[in-house]
């Protein structure tokens, strides 16, 4: 088996990787106690909540179509059908006005941290573009 070179092309992939894994890391944190909202109006909607990533879609028109952020203080909230974090179920609802299905999905955020380390360990793996492959030859042709 090769193993792989840096390239610039890696180098990059791997720094922005980091980045991102630096920022989700600190939402994530953040999330213990401050629980963000983003409502895309309609019918979805997405929030980080106690180390854990929140999508819904429901079946019938909540809001009026705008993309609003809230953030509140952390709640508690209990999930069934947990595995290692991962859940989705379907719950029924009715508001004034509106009833029908709501889906919701829970996905641990340690799951999409895990992820974003592969091209820095991959960089951390990989061996140097300019270095020859075989060394032990390359020194006995220059003598």
């Amino acid at each position: 088996m090769r193993r792989p070179t840096r390239t610039r092309r890696l180098s990059i992939a791997a720094m922005a990787s980091l980045l991102a894994f630096a920022v989700m890391a600190g939402a994530g944190i953040r999330s213990f106690w401050t629980m963000d909202e983003l409502d895309f109006g309609q019918r979805r909607a997405t929030a980080l909540n106690g180390g854990y990533f929140h999508y819904a879609r429901a079946s019938f028109k909540i809001g009026q179509g705008l993309v609003v952020h809230q953030s509140r203080r952390y709640q508690v909230i209990s999930y069934p059908n947990n595995f290692l974090g991962f859940s989705g179920w379907k719950q029924v609802t009715s508001f004034p006005g509106a009833s029908g299905t709501i889906f919701r999905l829970r996905v641990p955020l340690w799951f999409p941290l895990l992820l974003l380390l592969i091209a820095p360990v991959r960089w951390l793996i990989a061996r140097p573009q300019y270095v020859p492959a075989f060394p032990i030859i390359a020194e006995s042709k220059q003598v």
